[in-house]
């Protein structure tokens, strides 16, 4: 709840102290949902023996690099901070994650018009 309601003081410029004042319930639902879908990552990770690739967290720094002047410069600069290198490792793990669900799912089409699917029949 307090790393959403920081969150809110960056978004909207607000400070530190007056976002301590909103109410906790503007972000429990959200909190929650945060902490779900952590667990349900943190599970398919483990069933999965799933590890951080890091050919993939190497190209994902490559990419972030690309963007710069003196990529060389920020290759390395991600190389030394373990920080950094454990945000991105963690990154690359969940988009792991992602694919083993995607890997395992069973797609079903269905024909639908546009009226159906903008007003389903409950």
């Amino acid at each position: 709840i307090n790393v959403l309601r920081n969150q809110a003081a960056q978004r909207f410029g607000g400070n530190a102290q007056q976002t301590a004042q909103l109410p906790r319930e503007l972000f429990e639902a959200e909190a929650t949902r945060r902490v779900q879908v952590g667990l349900l990552f943190s599970e398919v990770i483990k069933s999965n023996e799933l590890k951080a690739d890091e050919e993939r967290a190497k190209a994902m720094i490559a990419d972030i690099a690309s963007a710069y002047e003196q990529p060389a410069e920020v290759v390395e600069y991600y190389s030394k901070n373990e920080e950094l290198m454990n945000n991105i490792r963690n990154v690359v793990l969940e988009e792991q994650a992602v694919d083993a669900v995607l890997a395992k799912a069973q797609v079903t089409e269905k024909v639908s018009s546009f009226d159906e699917i903008m007003n389903p029949q409950v």
